[in-house]
């Protein structure tokens, strides 16, 4: 996905061409046919060698291409047997936010999304809503509002972190405020608070936040903490009212688990610069309802209310190849192994002098 952008659209082609030589559709458009006896893995030396001699971005934009050729073929021929057009999708090749935004954008969908965290391990859970509405009653069902299920960061456990760690804190009286007062300030703050976030994304409670406006903020993150290849971009965090502000969505598509891919708003590359991927100006947002019972609502809300700007960079609080922070003691070990400065760590402010 991240590389897909740099490629000659018409190289990319070329490989897309090849790809489709062993995977495709049958005629119905609903079953996946390889061309060979064996597998596709079982096969790839030979596609190897057909891949050979071909510039690494044009590989990766042409299996782009590919993937999202083959999911919007897949899923128009499903809305054409099924006449259902609101959809939801499982599983791990739906993690790929790109092929995502290509099948919400399709004239025969009208309502699209993907599972959070749409890895395998996704589709229990699948199972587990249809089981309970089957018993229950679809009605009484209630959807899930958010991916705040693992672990809560209390007041104990930050302050047991935080005893002897040389660092300087304080117990702000609205913690919410004074993270918005640094970013507002232009600083880059880490958020170590409440529960954590289900799956791959960061939600805003294991997060690093920053003004987005700063097109060298990539430089800076990645001098700091993240070291990410450069065509990896960063993603952003925004209140829902204010979304059509940033991105452009006609078809009014909800995002709060950062599961699909927009097109900044016409004039508003400038102020989520840093959260933009660089070569197409896309982003993987994530909507944060405005009555949202949560932290990043809040801080959100503040930064707002200082900058008129409802949208932040989101990145995930961990080092360059490690898990995302769980605990208060993970997220101390990763703020004392980076150059991050300000972090929440529960309802404490923790500096580096």
């Amino acid at each position: 996905m991240g590389m897909a952008p740099y490629a000659s659209s018409h190289r990319a082609a070329e490989i897309t061409a090849i790809f489709r030589r062993y995977l495709w559709l049958d005629d119905t458009g609903l079953r996946f046919r390889r061309s060979t006896t064996p597998s596709v893995e079982q096969v790839w030396p030979r596609i190897e060698t057909e891949l050979r001699g071909r510039r690494f971005d044009d590989v990766f934009g042409g299996l782009q291409r590919f993937t999202e050729h083959l999911l919007t073929e897949w899923v128009s021929a499903a809305v054409a047997r099924t006449g259902i057009r609101r959809l939801v999708a499982g599983g791990g090749v739906f993690m790929n936010v790109k092929a995502n935004q290509r099948i919400a954008a399709l004239p025969d969908v009208d309502e699209f999304a993907a599972f959070p965290s749409c890895g395998d391990e996704s589709l229990a859970l699948g199972a587990y809503y249809l089981t309970a509405a089957d018993q229950q009653d679809h009605t009484t069902v209630a959807p899930l509002t958010d991916c705040y299920l693992g672990d809560d960061i209390t007041d104990e456990e930050a302050a047991l972190a935080l005893s002897g760690s040389g660092y300087e804190y304080t117990r702000p009286p609205d913690i919410h405020e004074a993270v918005a007062d640094l970013l507002a300030a232009g600083q880059i703050v880490a958020r170590c608070a409440g529960r954590m976030e289900y799956g791959a994304r960061a939600l805003g409670n294991r997060s690093i936040l920053a003004d987005p406006r700063d097109a060298d903020l990539l430089r800076v993150l990645n001098q700091l903490i993240k070291r990410r290849d450069f065509w990896l971009p960063f993603a952003p965090v925004m209140l829902t009212s204010r979304h059509a502000d940033y991105v452009h969505n006609p078809k009014q598509l909800t995002s709060p688990f950062m599961m699909q891919a927009f097109d900044t708003a016409p004039g508003a590359a400038a102020d989520l610069i840093a959260a933009v991927h660089p070569a197409d100006l896309t982003c993987r947002p994530q909507f944060v309802p405005d009555d949202a019972d949560s932290g990043i609502r809040r801080v959100l809300t503040a930064y707002a209310q200082r900058t008129g700007q409802a949208v932040l960079l989101n990145t995930s609080l961990n080092l360059h190849g490690k898990p995302i922070a769980r605990t208060a003691a993970d997220a101390l070990d990763v703020f004392t192994q980076s150059g991050l400065r300000h972090m929440q760590l529960g309802p404490y402010l923790v500096h580096k002098v």
